[in-house]
């Protein structure tokens, strides 16, 4: 080598080591901690120490789920998922269920509760019927086919408390379209649930179905913004030319008819695919998944589709493997930010703080005896100042020292925050076994990732997990199935006992069986000519008039006068046989009314009562 060339070298070198010096220097006031030119630290597998998952077997991953999610890792039970930048961001969610939603509706409520989820979309749900219902904070909306037919297709919308309130209209359009109106914060949206029919129905069905949804379209307001949820069955394909605005450059590159029939109502709509618009991996690229032998079928089926308009307000879109409610579909979450913003979210309290006195307890001899006895010595004392002239004046005493003697020998209900409405048998023993199961899918779905990564070298294994996961599975299946029919013959003692000894108590059995059940035509009355209004003003109006008619007539106190003399004879007076006999044919478990007073309280006091 000669001269020319060390120099050549030389200078080089420096260069390259001039150049390593700055990024050197950026790096460290930027806060950075590895060095330029240094290769970055390999990601920490299982078997070296760290579990990248909460699963319950000690499995090697080194697949693609080394690195999980921050929503996969495991939060302090200190760390809010809410706080921060997470108290303004609304999670819209899909999940395809593939039926069984009445065995499956607690451990979707489990789903939304860990997710955070304001918004999820089932479908496929195979429930019959169209209605609404609220199961603790949560409100559903259904939309099923007629009850005379096979249950099939479905789709519904669950709400959390938050977006519960939010709710302003809805409608159960068919078995595979649902719509609903939100106020969020001062965004209104348009929030449409899609369960469209896949190739195996005829081309003529299908053409319906969309055209269906393009009509659901039409009737959103100008200033509503559209999202779109469900299992669409649609293969959209990536962005190329005439659909820039709709899709993304991240995704599955086949398309179907179905995906024609969507992106053609996205166009016209200015609506956009928000699984196009996010990279991520694979796996939380694809929302459904299949294995067919030696071949896994895999697709983006299960969509988020936002309008334009909020398009730049999502944060992120993608699949998430971890949630096992027996179906082949995954979970779809869109976080989409700032909808609250600029309002202040406040959850409903209690309009009145008035606690419920527990008058049942009345029914037992020794508590009527100590009411009676104390009822009888307050009434005494305080009787003497009392001027009997004055009606109110009677009237405030005796229900002041009713209330007290009642509330401190029966005591008060506290209200409580609602719960799930199957909270009664979804006891410790029943979550701890949905955990295991969900740790058990989590160990298939690392082994699994852990084989791809190794050339299917890991068969057996997958094989092992996968029985052990449907063995877990079967145990929770049978544990459900039997604290259900424990609840039920619960529920059969309690109706045969409760009927005869406290119909109120009777009645809450039923409402708890059954669920609590709103009208859907709550918003539409008819007016004067019979038309069906559905604006809320005009419904104002119209009750309005009503009472104004109903009300309007005057009647002078002479009148009143000359209507009493009609039916009451001044010479009669009422006797204590009269006023016992009124007061046990007084109907029990009726709600008080805002003096608090029950007829339990005024049954309990028997000839004490009547007498005063």
């Amino acid at each position: 080598m000669d001269r020319c060339t060390i120099r050549c070298t030389s200078v080089a070198v420096t260069k390259s080591a001039c150049r390593l010096l700055v990024v050197n220097l950026i790096l460290k006031l930027k806060g950075g901690t590895g060095r330029a030119g240094e290769s970055p630290p390999p990601p920490v597998s299982a078997g070296r120490g760290c579990s990248s998952y909460s699963g319950g077997s000690n499995l090697t991953a080194v697949g693609g789920d080394d690195i999980r999610h921050t929503s996969r890792q495991n939060l302090s039970p200190n760390c809010s998922r809410r706080g921060g930048k997470w108290a303004s961001e609304c999670r819209f969610a899909t999940l395809n269920v593939r039926g069984g939603m009445n065995e499956k509706l607690d451990e979707i409520y489990e789903l939304m509760n860990e997710r955070k989820l304001d918004v999820l979309c089932v479908n496929e749900t195979k429930r019959k019927g169209k209605e609404i219902l609220t199961r603790g904070p949560f409100t559903e909306i259904w939309s099923g086919v007629p009850d005379e037919e096979h249950g099939s297709k479905g789709v519904g919308i669950l709400l959390s408390e938050q977006m519960s309130e939010c709710m302003r209209e809805y409608e159960c359009v068919s078995p595979r379209l649902i719509w609903v109106r939100l106020k969020v914060g001062l965004t209104p949206l348009f929030l449409v649930g899609v369960y469209a029919p896949d190739s195996s129905h005829s081309k003529a069905a299908r053409e319906e179905f969309w055209e269906q949804t393009r009509e659901v379209l039409l009737l959103r307001k100008l200033n509503e913004r559209i999202v779109m949820l469900g299992d669409f069955n649609a293969r959209v394909g990536v962005k190329r030319d005439g659909y820039e605005n709709v899709l993304g450059t991240f995704g599955d590159m086949s398309v179907n008819d179905n995906g024609v029939y969507l992106l053609d109502i996205c166009v016209e709509m200015g609506l956009s695919v928000m699984n196009t618009w996010f990279q991520h991996k694979m796996i939380h690229m694809y929302t459904w998944q299949k294995k067919e032998g030696n071949v896994v079928l895999r697709s983006m089926i299960d969509l988020v589709i936002v309008d334009e308009r909020i398009k730049m307000k999502v944060v992120d879109t993608r699949a998430y493997r971890g949630p096992d409610v027996g179906t082949d579909h995954y979970l779809v979450i869109s976080r989409i930010s700032d909808l609250f913003k600029r309002w202040r979210h406040r959850s409903k309290g209690s309009t009145t703080e008035l606690d419920r006195i527990k008058v049942e307890r009345l029914k037992d001899h020794q508590v009527k005896e100590m009411y009676k006895k104390q009822l009888s010595e307050r009434l005494e004392k305080s009787w003497s100042d009392v001027n009997e002239e004055s009606v109110n004046d009677v009237w405030s005493v005796f229900k002041t020292n009713i209330i007290k003697c009642a509330d401190d020998v029966c005591g008060v209900s506290k209200r409580r925050r609602k719960k799930c409405q199957n909270a009664d048998w979804w006891d410790d023993e029943t979550r701890r076994m949905v955990e295991e199961k969900k740790k058990a899918w989590l160990d298939v779905l690392a082994i699994e990732a852990t084989n791809r990564a190794s050339g299917g070298m890991n068969e057996d294994n997958v094989k092992e997990i996968k029985d052990k996961y449907r063995c877990v599975k079967a145990k929770v299946k049978e544990c459900i199935e039997k604290k259900r029919n424990e609840k039920k013959v619960k529920y059969k003692e309690q109706f045969g006992a409760s009927f005869r000894d406290n119909i109120k108590l009777f009645w809450k059995l039923v409402k708890e069986a059954r669920g609590t059940n709103i009208n859907s035509s709550m918003k539409l009355i008819r007016n004067e000519q019979g038309e069906v209004i559905h604006e809320e003003s005009m419904i104002l109006e119209c009750w309005k008039n009503y009472f104004e008619n109903l009300y309007e007539k005057d009647v002078s106190e002479k009148e009143q006068e000359e209507i009493i003399d009609m039916f009451v004879d001044p010479s009669d007076e009422i006797g204590l046989d009269e006023i016992m006999k009124a007061l046990r044919g007084m109907r029990s478990g009726k709600s008080a009314g805002y003096d608090r007073v029950t007829t339990e309280m005024l049954k309990a006091g028997d000839g004490l009562i009547a007498w005063t």
